[in-house]
């Protein structure tokens, strides 16, 4: 929308030269698009009984919205361009700044500033965390953070509002409900007299229809046709003594209502609610509007022809069925219904004992009395969302698929999430879409959030900025210190108000927080996780900032190794930060595998891509799927499937030589009965062939199943993994083998490697799973073939699901490996052959790894980080 975004440069010039100037107002309303509602009667307030402020409203077109309110009356305000340079001062330096909806990511409350949030309606639809795409919370959430207050107008609302957006525990700021200051109009029966007359409606029934826009962030979608089609219906068949009025949405302003003669557009003269106070029937259909008229005592009718539709795309937080509005399907039953002759008496009385106990005919006034005087009033109620717990911030990532990852699940599900407060933030690019069931499925006490916008700074910032992230060599004492204003402003960009306690870096990667944490408040300690051989990491791929990450470690109050074999090369290579080198053993998860593991094998398996197997010479367009096995011995794992759950769809009936033409050697498959028959095509048609293929394995106890778990990455060692089952295949060819990687840079390569192999018809490389764990339960080995690892969790995720473990001597990994458990052997190619051939002819370790040793042990780790 906003092609020329100088603004991005302007603002954290004035953000940092201005100084706040008291009793200067700032308002905006839409992002500028309109003033209307409670930004409107704010405004009017203020031009009449606060003389002393100076007023400032924000427009997108600053010439349309002054001849509005010189109309009105309203002459004390001067409106600015939104995200114009003068805009741009005064957000910068505005001792109030009002809004119903948010500010820009740019944007940063000052410490002498007051921002106060009054939300722009009751919610019908969900909001926030609550969408489906969870990342839309990303800005909302952020200007909530840096809110004095969060004005709404019943308990409904503001706990939606806290529950969507995360400030459960954490909002430092006031949660407060009062009067709507729009709804205050509703009850001025003087005002409704004036409108009607000076309207000339005289005692004709005045409809107002009032359609939702079908549509969400970003994303339009035209319902034009169907709603001129609506009217043109309604125009040919309303009564003669009934005025039809409509608003619609500004994406819907193509519809030309100049051919009717009996539909007229809301009159541009009067703000929404100030007509809406003449009106005898409200019709709409989704809109919060309907919870506002309930003041007006008068009939409401919802227009819901696409009800079950509109429900499936948005959900809902309440069930408008139970609401004592009467609904109409079809434009015919809601025209029949506009006719109606008769009066319909309506009681309101519950619901506005929800909606609306504090709307008030003086409300504009108390809330502005409120803000602006500090004068509290019997149906102002506050509230403090803060729990006075510690709040950590987690710098997460975006929950891939890695270690990493696995890692932080399995402490959260280890540690009591009750004692402090967690938050997991995150880029929020860095969250997509096939990883958001992680995130939703964090425990209750943990929230997160998506951070959006950039780091803020002028142009010449920015190149500085982009030149310190890039290059390692640029980075003199002054560009430092540039840079270090430019991530305190930043920290308080992003974090707010809110009082982070203690700043966890758990990634150990990512270089614009691994900078941050540099220039947090010194009150808030700071800790940066390492993982694995940050050296040796960066002699493989220079994937990170020697540079920032490294003066991370310098300035942070604790680095955590997830083991102690990581502390020698750290101590060497930075000795002045030995002391503060602290172990924070990994929690190794297996109640959390155990639970996830129960997963039915199809629910994950289905969905998985083969990013390669070779089929060339299996003969069978309907290969054999071994039933015996997969029905009698392992029945468990079908009973929630939709394969299992859909043989009624088949015919039994049938013909058993009409189901045996399906493959074309149905005959070698020695079929039994008519039901094999039916479980056999179900199968394959769902899985397709290979994965049909991959199952017979699994289910075969001739046959032996590796696995590896791992991203196509030079560190995970699949070129000599796959090199070295080639030589067991040649020696048993009743073997095979499983990679699950879920990306990587050597995804190609890896491909090659296998399409190149002798045993390439033995080798599955499968794309990302939402749980593997369905899998390595059902393989016999997994086998770790890793040149490097900080822990090799997923060893240990095998050994919870008692599959046999075949690793390579990696001290990092075997640390807790003391009663021959698993297998290791020597971190080599012949080395994992070697395994490979140990564990065919001798079998896997029989001994159990006890879990309780290590889980308390880290527990007391992680608990010593928290103290400064």
């Amino acid at each position: 929308m906003y092609k020329n975004k100088s603004y991005l440069y302007q603002y954290p010039i004035y953000y940092r030269k201005l100084k706040v100037k008291q009793n200067v107002v700032l308002i905006e309303s839409t992002h500028g698009n309109n003033i209307s509602g409670h930004m409107y009667y704010i405004l009017k307030e203020l031009e009449n009984k606060y003389s002393n402020l100076q007023l400032f409203v924000a427009a997108k077109d600053p010439n349309q919205m002054q001849q509005f309110l010189t109309k009105k009356g309203i002459t004390r305000v001067t409106v600015i361009k939104h995200l114009s340079k003068d805009y741009c001062k005064l957000l910068a330096s505005a001792e109030y700044l009002l809004n119903d909806t948010t500010f820009y990511p740019f944007f940063i409350k000052k410490e002498n500033q007051r921002y106060i949030n009054i939300w722009h309606g009751t919610p019908l639809k969900t909001l926030g965390k609550d969408v489906e795409v969870i990342t839309d919370v990303a800005n909302v959430q952020r200007n909530f953070y840096m809110a004095d207050k969060i004005i709404t107008n019943n308990m409904y609302t503001q706990d939606i509002l806290a529950s969507s957006h995360n400030l459960n525990g954490v909002y430092q700021g006031k949660m407060v409900t009062g009067p709507s200051p729009r709804n205050s109009v509703l009850l001025n029966k003087n005002l409704r007299s004036d409108i009607r007359k000076k309207l000339d409606f005289g005692s004709k029934k005045v409809i107002f229809y009032m359609p939702t826009w079908r549509g969400s962030v970003g994303k339009v979608v035209s319902t034009n046709d169907e709603i001129l089609a609506d009217l043109r219906y309604i125009s040919n068949n309303l009564a003669s003594d009934s005025l039809f009025f409509v608003k619609l949405h500004p994406f819907q302003k193509d519809i030309d209502l100049t051919e009717f003669d009996n539909i007229y557009s809301m009159p541009s003269e009067y703000e929404l609610y100030e007509f809406l106070s003449s009106v005898d029937i409200l019709v709409t259909d989704y809109s919060s509007i309907m919870y506002d008229f309930l003041l007006a005592d008068k009939k409401i009718v919802l227009y819901t022809y696409d009800k079950e539709d509109y429900f499936k795309t948005r959900g809902v937080y309440d069930d408008i069925d139970k609401y004592p509005f009467i609904q109409s399907d079809t434009v015919e039953s809601l025209t029949s219904e506009l006719n109606r002759t008769s009066e319909t008496n309506v009681n309101y009385s519950e619901m506005k004992k929800k909606f609306s106990p504090f709307d008030h005919e003086d409300g504009v006034s108390i809330i502005c009395q409120y803000i602006f005087s500090n004068v509290n009033h019997n149906s102002i109620n506050e509230t403090q969302l803060y729990n006075g717990k510690e709040t950590v911030a987690i710098l997460s990532g975006g929950f891939w698929d890695n270690g990493i990852t696995t890692a932080l699940l399995n402490t959260f599900d280890n540690i009591d999430v009750t004692k402090r407060n967690y938050m997991v933030f995150f880029g929020r690019n860095k969250l997509k879409k096939e990883h958001y069931f992680r995130v939703q499925n964090l425990p209750e006490n943990v929230v997160f959030y998506p951070i959006p916008g950039t780091v803020n700074g002028s142009f010449f910032d920015r190149v500085i900025h982009s030149l310190y992230m890039k290059k390692e060599e640029f980075n003199t004492g002054w560009i430092k210190s540039r840079i270090a204003k430019m991530y305190k402003a930043d920290f308080k960009r992003i974090f707010g108000d809110l009082k982070i306690d203690h700043f966890i870096h758990y990634t150990g990667f990512e270089r614009k927080y691994a900078e941050m944490i540099q220039h947090t408040p010194e009150s808030t300690n700071r800790v940066m996780f390492v993982h694995t051989d940050m050296f040796q990491e960066y002699e493989a791929k220079q994937n990170f900032s020697k540079k920032v990450i490294f003066s991370a470690y310098k300035n942070s109050n604790k680095i955590a190794i997830v083991n102690d074999n990581l502390k020698a090369e750290l101590a060497k290579n930075i000795p002045s930060i030995e002391n503060r080198i602290v172990t924070v053993n990994n929690f190794l998860g297996e109640e959390r595998i155990l639970k996830i593991s129960n997963e039915n094998i199809f629910s994950t398996l289905i969905p998985t891509n083969i990013d390669y197997a070779y089929n060339g010479d299996i003969q069978d367009d309907f290969p054999h799927i071994n039933l015996p096995y997969l029905m009698a011995h392992k029945r468990e794992f079908f009973e929630s499937s939709e394969i299992y759950s859909s043989y009624n769809k088949i015919n039994i009936t049938k013909d058993i030589e009409e189901l045996k033409v399906i493959g074309k050697n149905a005959s070698a498959l020695n079929i039994e009965n008519k039901m094999n028959v039916a479980d056999q095509l179900l199968i394959t048609n769902t899985l397709f062939t290979t994965k049909s293929r991959l199952l017979d394995d699994l289910f075969n106890e001739e046959i032996k199943v590796f696995i590896n778990i791992g991203r196509y990455d030079y560190q995970k060692g699949h070129e000599r993994l796959i090199s070295a089952f080639e030589k067991v295949y040649k020696q048993n060819s009743n073997t095979r083998l499983i990679i699950v990687a879920p990306h990587g840079s050597l995804k190609k390569e890896t491909i090659q490697w296998v399409k190149d192999s002798e045993a390439k018809s033995a080798i599955f490389l499968l794309g990302r799973m939402s749980n593997p764990y369905t899998l390595l339960k059902l393989c016999d080995a997994f086998v770790l073939s890793s040149h490097y690892e900080g822990l090799g969790l997923v060893v240990y995720e095998a050994l919870a699901l008692d599959t046999s473990v075949i690793t390579v001597n990696l001290a990092e990994t075997i640390q807790y490996l003391q009663n021959e458990e698993a297998i290791i052997v020597e971190n080599s190619e012949e080395g994992i052959y070697n395994g490979m051939i140990e564990y065919l002819e001798k079998g896997g370790k029989s001994n159990k790894f006890d879990f309780s040793v290590p889980k308390n042990k880290s527990l007391l780790e992680f608990e010593s980080l928290m103290i400064q």
